[in-house]
């Protein structure tokens, strides 16, 4: 009986048809081929060996570059530093390592 409990408590999640109309995935292909793209393909790289922060930080850059919000993402951190009154020393050639990076 907890199952039919879930179901009736959940009822309104489940609107499945609703969000096929609106084009959104309702399986977890989605999820699981994006942890194939983000994440598995940067971390395997040949040769690389991460640490929780490093490989956490490199994931972050990575899920923004995937997304196409680079430009935003770069604004967002160059303002959040001047409103924080941090000095901010970003070259062309470190923004564009990083971009490769991720």
């Amino acid at each position: 009986m907890k199952v039919i409990k879930y179901f009736k408590n959940h009822e309104e999640y489940m609107k499945y048809d609703v969000y096929l109309a609106y084009g959104y995935p309702i399986g977890t292909g989605v999820v699981e081929s994006a942890c194939g793209h983000v994440v598995k393909d940067r971390m395997e790289v040949t040769g690389a060996r991460w640490g929780i922060t490093g490989g956490e930080s490199i994931l972050k850059l990575r899920s923004v570059s995937r997304s196409d919000d680079w430009e935003e993402y770069w604004d967002f951190l160059l303002q959040k530093a001047r409103d924080d009154k941090k000095a901010v020393f970003v070259t062309d050639d470190y923004y564009e390592s990083l971009k490769i990076a991720a």
